[in-house]
């Protein structure tokens, strides 16, 4: 905290604020997280379990998350919440794109889990990257009208890259649905 007479950018303090939101939500939903960790954990010999398992809880987790948070705060959605159409549309730009991307890729992750075909994997990789770009549009709104929100949002784009590389090199991945040798 700043004492008297000294200043902190607004950049910073919104980094502050946003590692502590963050640190609330995650000890409020910490319970949730390793009840999954402990289901992706039992189910590691199955074919969707482990980390593939915890994909899905991610990115169904993530979309569960957004609308909650669209739910929770309805009247950030109408334009006489804002002081100007400005705003109201630089939130509509960072969070959008978001949600869409993150949709897009459960709705391809979840007919990959219904059909298990290469041919699913190849456009849920495409869906990750388009999704990684959607975050990224975000997050450059986020930072410039929106810097409080630009960590956790920074965090959803580095998810989203990992799991596209996991979706290159995961022998889980290509044993079930290239190979279709899981046993």
């Amino acid at each position: 905290m700043p004492t008297r007479g000294t200043t902190v950018s607004p950049f910073i303090g919104a980094i502050f604020s946003a590692i502590l939101n963050e640190s609330e939500i995650i000890r409020r939903l910490a319970p949730i997280g390793i009840i999954f960790l402990i289901l992706c954990y039992l189910r590691r010999e199955q074919a969707i379990g482990g980390w593939l398992m915890f994909f899905y809880y991610q990115i169904y987790g993530s979309i569960a998350l957004m609308i909650l948070s669209m739910v929770s705060s309805v009247e950030k959605y109408t334009p006489s919440y804002w002081d100007n159409w400005g705003s109201y549309l630089a939130f509509l730009l960072a969070f959008l794109p978001r949600l869409g991307g993150f949709i897009l890729v459960g709705f391809v992750a979840t007919v990959l889990l219904r059909r298990r075909d290469w041919f699913w994997v190849r456009n849920l990789r495409f869906t990750l990257y388009a999704g990684m770009v959607f975050t990224l549009l975000s997050l450059i709104v986020d930072i410039l009208f929106f810097p409080t929100a630009a960590v956790t949002n920074a965090l959803r784009l580095a998810m989203l890259g990992v799991w596209l590389g996991y979706f290159y090199v995961s022998e889980r991945v290509n044993r079930v649905f290239l190979h279709k040798s899981w046993s």
